[in-house]
């Protein structure tokens, strides 16, 4: 769900705001294609619909809702350079008819930041997966490229670039105790492995 927040002001008269009235949203229709949308979009905008005091109202649109329920986005004639919006007609509770409705339009890039923002956290992730992903593969590669060394009761893993006379214990990457079925320390047919440096 993407929601974007709108308003709009009511005034009495010029220069006078007009809190406490009940405005309700009447239609939305899709531009330029004039597709009107569902009533069920109307409803949830008006139930949302509240005054937030010296005149001014405000509604909520949920973006992501129309786009999934939108019928042109699954036609091939659709075209995604077309910047659509929403035409929205208020009935604002006024009787005489130069107040009785208001219009307004709103656009879809109206959450163009927050949507940057949802990328950049996206990408942040990914890339925050990514490293953690290659410092795993190359744990991985460390241990089946490695050297592998037993040696009192030791399982020792040694990079690939070390020399055979520096294979000694503190400069093992990583280090198991070896253990026979009884949980005894051992060096041959061990049954268990149990890490001790890392």
């Amino acid at each position: 769900m993407l929601m974007s927040t709108y308003s709009f002001y009511l005034e009495s008269e010029a220069g006078v705001p007009a809190p406490n009235m009940n405005p309700e949203i009447i239609l939305m229709k899709s531009l330029p294609d004039g597709l009107n949308l569902p009533n069920s979009f109307i409803e949830n905008a008006n139930l949302l619909l509240k005054d937030v005091g010296d005149g001014v109202y405000v509604f909520f649109f949920d973006w992501e809702g129309w786009e999934d329920n939108n019928p042109y986005l699954d036609l091939e004639a659709y075209n995604q350079d077309v910047k659509r919006s929403i035409f929205v007609k208020i009935k604002t509770g006024f009787e005489t008819q130069d107040q009785a409705y208001i219009s307004m339009r709103i656009e879809r890039q109206d959450i163009l930041p927050e949507l940057v923002d949802r990328v950049q956290i996206s990408a942040d992730s990914l890339n925050s997966s990514s490293e953690y992903l290659k410092t795993v593969v190359d744990k991985i590669l460390s241990i089946e490229e490695g050297s592998w060394v037993v040696r009192e009761n030791k399982f020792l893993v040694f990079s690939k670039d070390t020399a055979p006379d520096d294979m000694k214990d503190t400069n093992a990457i990583y280090s198991f105790d070896l253990k026979d079925q009884s949980g005894n320390p051992t060096s041959t047919n061990p049954f268990s492995r149990i890490v001790t440096g890392i």
